[in-house]
């Protein structure tokens, strides 16, 4: 058995079963990647993948085994990438950050100017995702790290660190009833119209969840993934949201009000999400550090590592 060969399976499943589409991403012929599968099989003495004529139809249960062994295997070639890179070119490299639109917008975008200042020959990509995709990302080692809510369910493979509380506010349009009530509360918001975020967002599904716990079904008129969006929609009258504090701003919303809920309902944690037993490139760490300088390497390693 060759690694080449659960490096092209790999890519196969990754690629929908297209071959045509793993040789491209692998940069080699589809009939070499067919072959190297058909000899693993003959030296496994049964099928890794179903077909019909020639047609890729999926995984047998047998290959499905196989595949788990090509993920780590996967997972494990660009470990040792990443540590030739730290020895051979620390201060080059690749870097990819998978986030919400809320946290690229307001908590990153500083963050991402100096580092990417103070490491200049390293090429930074973010990628925009919700929080369930952007956990499956980092479990995939798709990316070297999350940042985001932890979604409902976290996949086995992915660890958390704890960064910062995520504040939530009542948005309105200025002069709104809301905002002159003495004392706030769901039943009060529930009333008005709501624009919500949809529920693939913490932001979404936590809201309504904190209603539903009250007894309270609020009509949702708008369902959005931007708190740019929400906003304008708010601004118009349309209705009312619960945003993110850190994503009002009075100056940059001279037509919105907003009003502190923190006592409605409690507000999640943000956290950097990595893969268990995976490895930071040195300027991986140093990005960390840049978001919260109160964690050490020993903290982050730690994670990593399960402890």
């Amino acid at each position: 058995m060759r690694l080449a060969q659960f490096t092209y399976l790999h890519a196969i499943v990754e690629c929908g079963f297209n071959v045509s589409k793993a040789a491209a991403m692998l940069r080699t012929s589809q009939p070499g990647i067919s072959k190297q599968i058909r000899t693993l099989e003959q030296e496994l003495g049964f099928d890794i993948l179903a077909r019909k004529k020639n047609k890729l139809l999926g995984l047998t249960p047998g290959g499905e085994a196989v595949f788990a062994v090509a993920k780590r295997i996967a997972s494990d070639t660009g470990l040792l990438k990443s540590i030739r890179g730290d020895v051979l070119s620390p201060s080059t490299g690749q870097l990819t950050v998978a986030t919400t639109h809320i946290h690229a917008r307001y908590t990153l975008l500083n963050v991402i100017k100096t580092f990417c200042r103070q490491h200049p020959e390293v090429s930074f990509t973010l990628r925009h995702s919700d929080p369930a995709e952007v956990a499956e990302l980092v479990s995939n080692a798709k990316v070297d790290m999350g940042i985001s809510v932890p979604p409902r369910v976290l996949p086995p493979s992915v660890v958390c660190i704890p960064l910062y509380k995520v504040n939530r506010v009542l948005i309105t349009p200025k002069g709104h009833p809301l905002m002159k009530l003495k004392k706030l509360t769901l039943a009060a918001i529930a009333a008005y119209p709501l624009v919500a975020y949809d529920q693939k967002f913490s932001s979404g599904w936590r809201v309504l969840e904190a209603f539903e716990k009250a007894g309270l079904r609020p009509r949702v008129v708008l369902t959005g993934i931007d708190a740019e969006v929400l906003k304008a929609y708010v601004a118009e009258g349309l209705g009312v949201a619960l945003v993110q504090e850190l994503a009002y701003d009075p100056k940059r919303d001279p037509d919105i009000a907003a009003r502190n809920v923190d006592s409605l309902m409690d507000p999640p944690t943000a956290a950097i999400m990595l893969r268990r037993n995976g490895y930071l490139r040195n300027f991986a760490y140093r990005f960390i550090e840049l978001i919260t300088p109160n964690i050490d390497r020993a903290a982050i390693k730690a994670a990593l590592d399960g402890a």
